[in-house]
């Protein structure tokens, strides 16, 4: 895991503990939203390659 953060430090803003994954969860479905921008990100930069 330290390999793909190191890769991809958006990654390490996805990590959340567990107290706050319900939260997340729900804050990531929200049009706008931090976490929401930050995981299309992610999945952008997965999806052309970047590991």
């Amino acid at each position: 895991m330290n390999r793909k953060i190191k890769d991809n430090p958006i990654l390490k803003e996805l990590i959340v503990p567990v107290t706050e994954l319900a939260e997340a969860r729900k804050e990531m479905r929200t049009a706008g939203s931090r976490l929401e921008a930050l995981y299309k990100k992610v999945k952008e930069d997965l999806g052309n390659g970047r590991r």
